[in-house]
């Protein structure tokens, strides 16, 4: 009977960290994500500030 239960609470303990990395990866990707898109936004900024307008 005691071996059931540890390997229960086993299980149980490697869900939560299983739940536990998986959320910290979700807001890793999010940040990375929004400085990818921010620093996209900003070279395509400066470049049509070089550029100038496309159409005369």
């Amino acid at each position: 009977m005691r071996r059931i239960l540890s390997e229960k609470f086993l299980v149980a303990v490697l869900f939560v960290l299983v739940f536990i990395t998986y959320f910290f990866a979700q807001q890793a990707t999010r940040n990375m994500e929004k400085a990818y898109t921010g620093m996209q936004a900003t070279a395509s900024a400066s470049l049509a500030r070089l550029n100038g307008p496309l159409v005369p």
